[in-house]
């Protein structure tokens, strides 16, 4: 009995929490990541599986903003003791405001987190029609101490960033995480770039 309300604890914590593409049902959810690009979104999730949204992406190198209507899909789901993995997928079509073309685009997101580990790897493909801009991440963090699930909790992350259209396509971010129920912030400077990221779930 008191594993089985663990378990559910734990689900709900996390599918509150975290910076999922898919959230619980009727639920909204907004993130807004400033760095060099600026990436803002806003969704409803439909049911545990499935959300919709909008996204505006403004990428500096290419002087170039996107706006994407797109749906959301959680593919696989893991539950562990004290732990989650989860794989979702996105299928977007955007309008490029400079030359008001259209772009498919497709992306896919993994992670895996406990309460003293998180990664999590994104890769995002996005064609244009004389050519194509990959974008992905990868990250991996620690907790200094295992937060309780009402409690404020506090990550150390590794970030890098690849852009394959960008004069430099790598970039590496230190981060400072921290969310307390619904609300979530990321900080972050490599010297050059710094990163912010503000999300909350409602």
């Amino acid at each position: 009995m008191r594993f089985k309300l663990s378990l559910i604890l734990i689900c709900l914590f996390y599918q509150v929490c975290f910076a999922h593409p898919v959230t619980y049902k009727d639920a909204f959810a907004t993130s807004l990541v400033v760095s060099k690009n600026t990436d803002y979104y806003i969704n409803r999730s439909i049911s545990p599986k499935q959300a919709f949204g909008v996204r505006y992406l403004k990428l500096v190198n290419e002087d170039a903003n996107f706006m994407f209507i797109q749906s959301n899909r959680l593919l696989k789901r893991w539950f562990f003791p004290d732990a989650q993995a989860n794989i979702y997928s996105t299928v977007a079509i955007g309008l490029d405001d400079l030359d008001s073309s259209l772009l498919p685009c497709v992306r896919l997101y993994s992670d895996y987190e406990n309460r003293l580990f998180y990664t999590a790897f994104e890769v995002e493909h996005m064609i244009k029609e004389n050519y194509s801009i990959t974008k992905s991440n990868y990250r991996i963090g620690l907790s200094p101490y295992k937060h309780s699930y009402k409690g404020v909790a506090l990550w150390f992350i590794l970030h890098l960033d690849y852009l394959s259209t960008a004069t430099d396509p790598i970039t590496f971010f230190p981060l400072i995480r921290s969310f307390y129920k619904s609300y979530l912030v990321e900080l972050g400077s490599n010297g050059i770039n710094s990163y912010l990221q503000v999300m909350l779930h409602f």
